[in-house]
């Protein structure tokens, strides 16, 4: 009553101000509406002026959100429920009273006077206000079993020992003494309780740093070449350009970084960024740097400087800043020592030297001597998948491919690696698998052709053949144990795995396509005129719902495995090294989020806690996450609420543009498939370079410019050479029409061609079984209260994970959701079977702690929860609409 008593008091004896200080959608809100609201809320809290007047704008705010709502869901207020509130409110006023009884007449008097309907008013939107929130919140349900859930999922606290080992580590005898190893690893880990690692010093001078200022020198000589050769056209004239270009940048990218190497060798200051590692090991790799790096630190001394390499994007130039024997963790050390005892265990227990000297008729195999050329550039700093190379060396090995000492001569002018080896064509592996490729296609009859490789592509040809070739021993030793079971058996269990697989070992379908590419892309830059602001706004108005952000962080992140380098990094970017320079050299792959504006809810709790109190522009210290380090630079917060036009507009528009963009290059592939039936009609239409053939490849794969043709394939295989598909294909690029250039149907393989495929998985199956079977057995321990670190010393250790919530992850492990809910059915005590994380790792976990809220606490605390649970969706409800009407605060 006291608001109402109040609010005739204000309205009757203050001067009412008339400007406004808010506007909520269709509604304003004035100076005399929030001096009443402050009074009333000065009355009651002693607090200052400013704080007052916040508390009281955002009240009305709130009040205004939900008119709004009614407004548009046709909620009202009918006048007896006015009149009952009214009642309820002033009716024991006794100038509303007759003989001690509310007065109906009096109240339809007061209302038509103009302080009653101002005073009506006020209710009626009180009422409004209170009745949109009840049928808002009304609205919103959840069962009892979805509340017993989620109380259990915040709730329950949970202390787990785990242990994720590797296959390969378990595959071992089951009877193995574990003694044996024990004592084995006391007499030998000093041999490997330290590792050489190397410290280092780099700079990189990157050639997009050149761009801007080779240009004028190029467009010089660009003119001077076009002077001098008028029959050069726009294309040609491009390609040279973009060549000068490339070879200005590297010259000027190279001249900088020897500049600066000069100067670091003289131990003179330079005003460029210096990155410094911590201690690596040879198998190392630093971020988007070349793999080769810190191999080739291994080979330099103390104090050395490399000499500049172009790496592609730039050049680099490192120092070596120490050598030294760093010490491993106790459970890297235990398991190298590990490794190293199951080897000799391998070989004391398996005696097949005397097998092979007492059998050597069952070892004859077919054999032929093979050459390979590898068409890879062999410098370190160069990438090996160089196309253009790649291509050249191809077409010129086409040209001479009969002419071996030719061959010989132009592998020596372009340092291309030339090897000779003897390769098995039955029964053994040979010592890689693109060796192993190269008998598969022998064996096929080819004696000449080209093979991919990890490079690029290898060109061999055969040399002679062995028909009856005996191997030596040592090359085929580790291969015994299982030829040995092979040979004393019938290879009943093969032949029937094959039978039953038939469909599995088959070569594959072979396509070379094609065609032309119509990118959807391709016609943006000649549409930025099309749209309008005006358009633009209105599909935004039209989208609303779709542009709704939670509270939302934007940052950027570096993950590293190691605590010292993570520090290393944190202190360079404090001292001013720039985060993304720090990004490229470091940053290894994490499933923690790093791309674009993330949701707070989306991110680990903890990590979302601290970044929450972090201001903007901040890098937080090394953060520990799964199995490495974080290095967080928190880059601007974002309420929840309406993303604003101004940051979706380039958005909108790009997307517009695309959709007119994607219409033109449909449109495009049409006239153009209606105006061929064979590829050599392209020629009518389209320049040489427009026209675009694949490689001759396994049609399984991805094509180049097309991508997966897979759904296709079976279509492609049944028309002719050179002949048009039937139809327009559609990919994330674009469109293409396409022509079957050359194919080659897939055949089954016979038993033979495939029986070291099926003993491949034969023998993958057989590692895991014997891995799961070993770890069980340590399962079995480890619930008879064997202690879990001294089990899996040499297999990676016992890890734990405390204070975990039904929420949290398990460091590792990609489901951990699904292990979570299984706990929830688990008491203390609990130790799961072996469960396989992948391929090459088995899980076992402990619940050591769990402590579950019980149903009578539930039932206890379930209505403040309920209540507390609806709340927090009321709340996100009114912060989701609110933000799509127009709320501004004028100062």
């Amino acid at each position: 009553m006291k608001i109402y008593i109040l609010f005739i008091i204000i309205f009757c004896f203050s001067i009412l101000l008339s400007e406004n200080v808010a506007i909520v959608g269709s509604y304003q809100i004035s100076n005399s509406e929030l001096a009443a609201e402050m009074e009333q809320i000065r009355s009651n809290e002693n607090i200052s002026y400013s704080r007052v007047r916040s508390m009281a704008l955002e009240r009305l705010i709130k009040k205004y959100v939900l008119l709004n709502y009614a407004d548009e869901n046709g909620i009202t207020v009918d006048e007896a429920e006015l009149e009952a509130f009214f009642i309820h409110q002033l009716g024991d006023l006794a100038r509303f009273q007759t003989n001690g009884t509310f007065d109906h007449n009096k109240y339809l008097a007061f209302s038509n006077t103009s302080n009653g309907v101002k005073i009506l008013s006020e209710m009626r939107k009180e009422i409004l206000v209170d009745k949109t929130r009840t049928l808002v919140e009304d609205s919103i349900q959840i069962s009892d079993n979805e509340l017993l859930r989620n109380y259990f999922m915040e709730h329950t606290e949970i202390d787990l020992g785990y242990a994720i080992v590797n296959v390969e580590d378990a595959n071992v005898p089951l009877d193995i003494s574990m003694s044996d190893a024990d004592q084995y690893y006391f007499q030998n880990k000093r041999k490997f309780d330290k590792v050489e690692k190397v410290k280092l010093k780099f700079f990189i001078v990157f050639k997009d740093d050149f761009t801007i200022a080779v240009t004028p020198n190029v467009q010089n000589k660009l003119n001077e070449i076009a002077l001098a050769d008028s029959t050069l056209g726009e294309l040609e004239l491009n390609n040279i350009r973009f060549a000068l270009e490339q070879e200005e940048i590297t010259a000027k990218a190279m001249q900088k970084s020897k500049q600066l190497r000069e100067l670091l060798i003289a131990e003179e200051s330079v005003f460029y960024p210096i990155i410094e590692t911590n201690y690596l090991s040879v198998n190392e790799t630093l971020g988007n740097l070349p793999e080769g790096i810190v191999k080739t630190a291994f080979e330099m001394k103390e104090g050395q400087f490399s000499q500049p390499f172009d790496f592609g994007e730039g050049i680099i130039v490192f120092q070596i800043i120490d050598f030294d024997k760093i010490s491993r963790d106790e459970l890297e050390t235990a398991n190298a020592v590990w490794k190293e005892f199951l080897l000799k265990e391998k070989d004391a227990r398996n005696d097949y030297h005397e097998y092979f000297d007492n059998h050597i008729d069952k070892f004859i195999v077919p054999a032929a001597v093979v050459n390979t050329i590898e068409l890879s550039r062999s410098s370190l700093f160069i990438k090996p998948d160089d196309e253009d190379f790649i291509n050249e060396m191809r077409k010129q090995i086409e040209n001479n491919i009969d002419d071996r000492r030719e061959l010989m001569q132009l592998a020596d002018d372009n340092n291309l690696k030339f090897d000779r080896n003897i390769i098995f064509l039955e029964t053994f592996h040979n010592r890689s698998p693109l060796q192993d490729g190269i008998a598969s296609l022998i064996n096929r009859e080819f004696e000449q052709g080209f093979i991919p490789s990890k490079n690029g592509l290898v060109f061999f040809w055969v040399d002679s053949f062995f028909p009856e070739y005996i191997p030596d021993f040592g090359k085929i030793k580790d291969q015994l144990p299982k030829f040995i079971d092979i040979a004393q058996s019938d290879s009943t269990d093969y032949r029937e795995y094959y039978n039953s697989h038939r469909k599995d070992f088959m070569t594959a379908d072979s396509l070379q396509l094609g065609g032309v590419m119509f990118g959807i892309a391709d016609n943006i830059s000649e549409m930025q005129e099309e749209i309008s602001d005006e358009t633009l706004m209105e599909i935004y108005q039209n989208n609303l719902d779709n542009y709704y952000r939670k509270k939302s962080i934007k940052l950027d992140r570096i993950f590293v495995s190691e605590k010292s380098q993570a520090n290393i990094i944190f202190q360079q970017a404090e001292n001013g090294i720039e985060f993304d320079l720090l990004k490229y050299c470091f940053d290894k792959k994490s499933r923690f989020p790093n791309d674009g504006i993330i949701e707070y809810e989306k991110l680990p709790d903890r990590i979302g806690s601290i970044l929450s109190d972090t201001a903007n522009d901040v890098i937080l210290e090394p953060i520990a996450f799964d199995d490495g380090w974080l290095i967080i630079k928190k880059l601007k917060d974002f309420k929840a609420g309406m993303i604003p036009f101004k940051d979706l507009k380039q958005t909108i528009k790009y997307n517009e543009l695309l959709k007119l963009s994607n219409e033109y290059a449909l449109n495009a592939a049409r006239t153009v498939f209606d105006s061929t039936s064979y590829f050599s009609h392209l020629n009518k239409y389209f320049r040489p370079e427009q026209i675009f053939k694949t490689q001759f490849q396994n049609a399984d794969l991805e094509f180049d410019h097309l991508g997966s043709i897979k759904q296709y394939k079976t279509d492609l295989m049944r028309i002719w050479r050179n002949e048009k598909f039937s139809s327009i294909i559609k990919n994330d690029l674009g469109y293409a029409v396409i022509f079957v250039l050359k194919k080659k149907s897939a055949r089954q393989l016979t038993f033979e061609e495939a029986q070291i495929q099926i003993e491949d998985i034969f023998a993958a199956k057989e590692r895991f079984k014997n891995a799961r079977n070993y770890f069980s057995i340590l399962r079995d321990e480890i619930i008879k209260g064997v202690n879990p670190d001294s089990l899996l010393r040499y297999l990676g250790g016992w890890k734990k994970a405390e204070d975990l919530s039904l929420k949290s992850e398990i460091p590792g492990v990609d489901f951990s959701d699904d292990i979570m809910n299984d706990i929830l059915d688990r008491e203390p005590g609990y130790c799961s079977p072996v469960i396989p994380i992948n391929e090459k790792q088995l899980l076992l976990y402990y619940i050591e702690r769990l402590k579950r809220p019980g149903q009578e606490e539930f039932l206890t605390e379930k209505a403040a929860y309920k209540r507390k649970f609806l709340q927090k969706e009321y709340n996100q409800w009114f912060e989701k609409y609110r933000s799509r009407i127009n709320v501004q605060k004028k100062l």
